[in-house]
């Protein structure tokens, strides 16, 4: 603030000057009322409208045209929205039908597995025959009779595709007299390789009539942390790695019969990768084939990772000698190894339910191009 007039005695021989004096006066906030106030902006900050158009907008002919229809668009839409009108209840008949046939065509195969044909036959040298054969010659007379190596890498989300796949692969192993060790290297696998081995083994039972008895015949060491690192440690020194299994025994347990004389991963006759993506494949191919360079190596992925992990066949220069890919390569593997499974059952109701797509999608073009026909008449 600063006084509206400033008054003093004339100085001898000074003329008098005018008061100076301001006549602004506030007119908003606490100081309405009151002049001599400094303003809040000077005149030459105020908002206002350039004299002179700087720059000018180039629209084409069409672009005006253009714009003119979206104007003309948005003044149609501006109005009052008549209110939607109820429509009465109706059941979406259509839809029932096709949930209702595809519901009868995948229940079809377990009722009359006769009406659906035979998974597709094996070829020679394809890669579900050659995973079939390398577990077969681990069996043949004159070969050391040692455990085989499972690791489950898949977490109970994959089970539906690769469970079949895990347990065709133990009830072979287990056919042939020999010892199934697990391990798992995803958070969740552990559990899901304790009930892939208590069903194997059950179905092997209900087969054979013989008794498959813990830490003879099955063993489920538990989770493998660490990634790559967890793998290299577990190849090296196992006995170091794992103290006790899964179900928390460890009181001797690397002297139980199916692990005794296990000192690294070597000493394995063979290693079996049941993997739902290829960075736990590969982690197993790479880091351990300093070790387990003689002994046979078989990988059963999901669908989506299979083609990544082609190039580590033997056919290609790599160290796996077959691999299993996907639920119909599980159900040839069943059929090529003589063993009956959920695979070729889910295999069968999957083919169904294509099956019943393809029609349904047939019909459906062949009705919707009719009536495109009556409507043109």
């Amino acid at each position: 603030m600063r006084p509206t007039e400033i008054q003093g005695a004339p100085h001898s021989g000074e003329q008098a000057e005018p008061a100076e004096g301001d006549s602004y006066e506030e007119v908003v906030g606490v100081l309405a009322g009151m002049r001599g106030v400094l303003r809040a902006e000077p005149s030459v900050v105020l908002p206002g409208k350039a004299a002179n158009q700087i720059h000018t907008l180039t629209a084409t002919e069409s672009q005006n045209k253009a714009a003119q229809v979206l104007a003309a668009l948005a003044r149609a839409e501006v109005g009052q929205a008549a209110p939607a009108t109820r429509r009465p209840f109706s059941l979406p008949l259509l839809r029932w039908l096709v949930a209702a046939l595809m519901l009868l065509a995948a229940m079809v195969p377990f009722w009359a597995p006769e009406l659906f044909g035979e998974p597709a036959p094996l070829v020679v040298g394809s890669e579900t025959a050659l995973a079939a054969q390398a577990i077969e010659d681990l069996g043949r007379d004159g070969t050391p009779r040692r455990p085989v190596l499972m690791v489950i890498d898949y977490e109970p989300g994959q089970a539906a595709e690769l469970s079949p796949v895990a347990e065709v692969f133990a009830r072979h192993i287990l056919r042939l007299g020999l010892p199934v060790v697990t391990v798992g290297t995803a958070p969740g696998s552990a559990g899901v390789a304790e009930q892939v081995l208590t069903r194997s083994a059950q179905d092997m039972s209900n087969v054979s009539g013989f008794d498959y008895e813990p830490y003879t015949h099955l063993v489920n060491l538990g989770y493998l942390p660490g990634g790559g690192v967890g793998v290299v440690e577990f190849a090296v020194d196992p006995r170091r790695v794992f103290l006790s299994d899964f179900s928390g025994h460890g009181d001797a347990l690397w002297d139980q019969p199916a692990l005794a004389g296990v000192e690294s991963l070597s000493d394995f006759g063979a290693l079996v990768i049941v993997s739902g993506s290829p960075e736990g494949a590969r982690a197993w191919i790479e880091q351990t084939a300093f070790i387990n360079a003689d002994h046979p190596i078989v990988i059963a992925a999901s669908a989506g990772a299979g083609p990544l992990l082609r190039p580590y066949l033997a056919s290609q220069g790599g160290p796996v000698d077959g691999m299993v890919t996907g639920l119909r390569a599980a159900a040839q593997y069943e059929r090529h190894a003589g063993l009956v499974g959920d695979a070729t059952e889910r295999w069968s109701a999957t083919g169904g339910i294509l099956l019943m797509a393809a029609i349904v999608i047939l019909i459906g073009n062949v009705l919707a191009g009719l009536s495109r026909l009556r409507l043109r008449r």
